[in-house]
């Protein structure tokens, strides 16, 4: 959900429910710190034309990341800040080795930032168990598909929607829906990965993570492996997650094409944003 708050003479927000009750001086101390937190990359998110801030669903705030090779460390993220809103998709650009994957893998807590904080609705991911996180709030598209080889199509789906503890009886019927809505034919149902083509793999993994039903979709290189129309089709398919099912989407690609596409985008280079 997310979190509005009313600006007061133009300048400081505060909660709308609680504004109308609180002594002036008690105000003024609460909205110093809340303004702190509306400040990413030195700029203050402006108010809509309701005179409301709403809060960024995803803040990257100053991240950095280091790990060890042979040849020494690297410095795969340095001080990074970035915020995602739902309802957009978001491009991640830049050349091997930049960060992109990296930041992922940060959002996703299957790492732990050397420095700074990610914050999701507010709070910080660390606040919970990374597979607690994981299970409520991502869901991940690989540019590999990662579907479990010896489940059918129809299976992977379902098996998205016993891990977020869908009604049992619905499960299915819910998994036949989504792949449907994906443009998997009913004759590919009961078909192991091995035995369809990369679009339609890609396909059933989007149908993957549309079961999970999370509010932030991260897809690494998802159209790497696809030809032109397959991957107009899956870019496409990721749009409509976006604009018509409120999700933050987030890409990482080489693909000019894709990030044009995109709402917004962030270009890294040399583990920072440029």
């Amino acid at each position: 959900m997310k979190n509005k708050m009313k600006i007061i003479d133009g300048i400081y927000p505060v909660h709308n429910a609680v504004a109308a009750h609180l002594p002036a001086v008690y105000i003024m101390a609460r909205l110093i710190r809340l303004c702190s937190a509306l400040i990413v990359g030195g700029c203050r998110r402006k108010p809509d034309e309701k005179g409301e801030i709403t809060m960024a669903l995803l803040e990257i705030k100053d991240v950095s990341y280091d790990y060890e090779l042979r040849s020494g460390k690297v410095h795969a993220l340095k001080n990074v800040t970035a915020e995602f809103d739902a309802g957009k998709m978001y491009a991640v650009t830049g050349r091997s080795g930049s960060g992109k994957t990296t930041l992922l893998s940060l959002i996703a807590a299957f790492d732990v930032p050397l420095s700074g904080e990610i914050l999701y609705n507010g709070v910080s991911i660390s606040s919970e168990k990374p597979s607690v996180y994981r299970r409520k709030n991502i869901g991940m598209i690989f540019q590999s598909y990662n579907l479990i080889q010896h489940l059918t199509a129809l299976e992977n789906v379902m098996l998205s929607l016993e891990i977020t503890h869908s009604d049992p009886k619905n499960r299915k019927n819910t998994a036949r829906e989504i792949l449907r809505r994906v443009g998997i034919k009913d004759e590919l149902f009961g078909k192991r990965p091995l035995t369809l083509s990369g679009g339609e793999q890609q396909r059933v993994a989007i149908a993957r993570a549309i079961a999970a039903d999370s509010q932030i979709i991260l897809a690494d290189e998802p159209t790497g492996n696809l030809d032109n129309e397959n991957s107009e089709n899956i870019i496409g398919l990721l749009k409509s997650l976006a604009h018509e099912r409120d999700k933050c989407v987030i890409v990482v690609t080489h693909s000019e094409d894709i990030a044009a596409e995109a709402d917004l985008g962030y270009h890294m280079s040399n583990g920072m944003i440029a």
